[in-house]
């Protein structure tokens, strides 16, 4: 039962120091995204559910592709770790999905990390006055969004 659990785990883990330093410095490092990406899927790997396996490489893969497309699309507002970051989690995502439809569970993730995003600039623009402009580090709403889809489908399992 432990192994179940230990993706979300181990996700989380990575995902509090990504988003820390996120937070304070704009910059989501490789080495820690290629370190929560190998431990996150050697866990994975070792819960030798082959149905989950594929739901969790193809969720990431999607993510990648997808968080690629924005990237170009947005100019460049998000950042290259964001791409990065996403196939981390989607990976986690995939894993602990309860539905077969894969867009479907894209679409929910993506809308929780722009919601997640939207309202904290909207708060920051009305609370402490600034701009549009400002920048907004994306990998702690990318890491929110993702452990809240996990959870949401843990719990209707």
């Amino acid at each position: 039962m432990l192994m179940f659990y230990l993706p979300l785990i181990t996700f989380t883990f990575f995902a509090t120091k990504l988003s820390i330093v996120d937070y304070h410095t704009f910059r989501l490092p490789n080495k820690l995204v290629a370190a929560g990406y190998m431990v996150s899927l050697s866990v994975v790997l070792l819960n030798m559910n082959l149905d989950r396996i594929v739901k969790s490489m193809a969720m990431s893969f999607i993510y990648l592709i997808c968080f690629i497309g924005l990237q170009q699309i947005s100019r460049n507002s998000i950042g290259y770790g964001d791409v990065k970051y996403s196939a981390l989690c989607g990976l986690l995502i995939g894993f602990y999905s309860s539905t077969d439809w894969v867009l479907w569970t894209w679409l929910i993730g993506t809308w929780l990390m722009f919601l997640s995003a939207a309202l904290q600039a909207i708060f920051q623009i009305l609370v402490s006055r600034k701009s549009f402009k400002e920048r907004l580090a994306f990998g702690p709403h990318m890491s929110l969004a993702t452990i809240v889809l996990c959870l949401n489908s843990l719990s209707a399992q």
